[in-house]
Formats: C-alpha cells, structure tokens, sequence
C-alpha cells in the first residue's frame, strides 16, 4: 500500500501543481521548483520502498512533463 501510495502522491501532486500555476500568472517557477521537490521526495520513496523500474521511468517522465507545461 506504500508503494502505491508514492506514485499517486507523485502523480497527483505534479498534476495539482499544474492546474494551480495555469491560475497564477508569475509564479511559474515557484510551481516549478515545487515539483522538482516532489520529484525528489518521490525518489526518495522510490529508494526507500524498492519500488519497480518501470514505475521510476514513469514517475520521471511524468514530473518532466508537468515541470514543461508548468514553464511554458
């Protein structure tokens, strides 16, 4: 239950991210640095948890994308 719970936490938290920057003009980068933190934080899960490779692979494309669209 752990281990999902980092990936939900990872998905949800870049996507909420996301929907409150697209509000906020001016504070792109704060967002952003939000959820580089996130990523982190969800590696640091990944680490601790021994999670799949699959799911770092998505976990990671995922925060680079958010972190795209949350910057431009």
């Amino acid at each position: 239950m752990k281990q999902f719970f980092v990936y939900v936490v990872a998905i949800l938290g870049s996507s909420l991210l996301l929907g409150i920057s697209e509000r906020w003009d001016g504070y792109e980068w704060q967002f952003a640095l939000l959820g580089v933190g996130l990523f982190a934080g969800s590696v640091k899960g990944w680490e601790r948890f021994r999670l799949s490779s699959f799911g770092l692979v998505f976990i990671t494309a995922y925060g680079l994308f958010m972190v795209n669209s949350i910057l431009y």
